[in-house]
This record gives C-alpha cells, structure tokens and sequence, in this order.
C-alpha cells in the first residue's frame, strides 16, 4: 500500500531544495493541475484564499524562478494570466520522478492474516 505520506513528504522535500514554501507550491500545483488559464482571482478563489495578495506573492517567487509567467488577458488588459512555463514543466517531471522513486523504494505492503 502507497503511503500518501511518502508522497507528501517528498514532495515537501523537493519543494525545500528549491526554498518554495507550501503556500507557492499550492499555486504552483494549481496552475499545472488545471487544463485552463488561471487568472490571480481564479487561482485564489479555487485555494479557498479570501485576498489575492498571497497568491500574488507566491507568484512574485514562482516567476523568479520561471516556473510560471504572468501575461495580459487579451480579452481584459486588467487581467493577469498565469501560465506555465518549460521550466515549470521540467520541475513538473522532477516532481513526478522523485515521487516514482519514493514509492519505489518503499516496502509493499504485506496483508495480514484475518482472525478466524
């Protein structure tokens, strides 16, 4: 049985290589989870975030790193866009590989023999 611990944990681990708290890479996972373009007031709403300024400070981060971009809305020039990047989906592979390993390396589980 997979221990949904061992997968928290590395990523939690692979977040600290990369000084991302958990509150970025909540944004982070928001944005490469979802098939849309998020706009700062979506990606709050959907965290369950009451202000957008968290969001708009774990985005400060995430664009420094280039695991994410800002755009303009074409549609409303007043609306930021966030979009993924070729880093972020890189750092996306390396997510997914490390959890892969994680896994991998954890025992299975043995079943236990029922008390007749």
């Amino acid at each position: 049985m997979t221990s949904p611990l061992t997968i928290v944990r590395t990523i939690a681990a692979q977040a600290a290589q990369h000084d991302l708290s958990s509150r970025q890479l909540a944004v982070f996972a928001e944005v490469y989870c979802t098939g849309e373009l998020l706009s700062v007031k979506h990606l709050a709403e959907r965290l369950g975030w009451r202000a957008k300024s968290p969001v708009t400070r774990a985005l400060d981060r995430l664009c420094a790193l280039s695991l994410v971009r800002r755009k303009i809305d074409p549609r409303d020039p007043r609306m930021i866009q966030v979009i993924k990047t070729d880093d972020g989906n890189r750092y996306v592979a390396v997510l997914e590989h490390a959890v892969g390993k994680a896994l991998s390396a954890e025992p299975a589980a043995v079943p236990q023999k029922r008390a007749a």
